[in-house]
C-alpha cells in the first residue's frame, strides 16, 4: 500500500514542482531527506525491505527527482526564462526528474517482486 502512496507522493511533488516553474516563484520543495518517502525509508521501509538487493538503490534516483525538481525551480526563478539556453536547461532537469522517477518506480516493483513474487497486483502484502 506505501508503495502506491509513494509513487502519488513523487508525482504530486512533480506537478507541485512545475506549478512553481511557471510561476517562477523560486519556493525551493523539499528535499530527498525530509519528504514521507524519506521517513519511510528510514523506518517501515528499512524494516520491511532493506533484506532485499532493490532497497539499497532507492537513495540515488530519489534524491536526483528533488535536485532536479529544485534546481529547475530556482533556474526559472533566477534566470532570464525567454533565454533559449535558460530553458533548455529547465526542460533538461525535469527530464531528469521524469528519468529518474521511473527509475525509483521501477526500483519499488523490484522490491516488492523481491518480497513476494507471487503478489499478483504488486501490492504490498498487509
Amino acid at each position: 500500500m506505501f508503495v502506491s502512496l509513494a509513487k502519488l507522493d513523487h508525482v504530486a511533488f512533480k506537478l507541485n514542482g512545475y506549478n512553481e516553474i511557471i510561476h517562477a516563484s523560486g519556493k525551493a520543495l523539499s528535499d530527498h531527506l525530509s519528504c514521507r518517502l524519506a521517513k519511510w525509508i528510514a523506518g517501515v521501509g528499512k524494516e520491511r525491505f532493506s533484506s532485499g538487493r532493490a532497497f539499497g538503490k532507492l537513495n540515488l534516483p530519489h534524491q536526483k527527482v528533488h535536485e532536479n525538481i529544485n534546481q529547475a525551480v530556482a533556474l526559472a526563478h533566477d534566470e532570464d526564462t525567454s533565454n533559449k539556453l535558460v530553458q533548455n536547461q529547465i526542460l533538461d532537469k525535469c527530464s531528469n526528474a521524469e528519468k529518474a522517477s521511473e527509475d525509483l518506480f521501477n526500483i519499488f516493483k523490484e522490491m516488492l517482486d523481491e518480497k513476494d513474487p507471487n503478489i499478483e497486483n504488486k501490492e504490498e502484502k498487509k
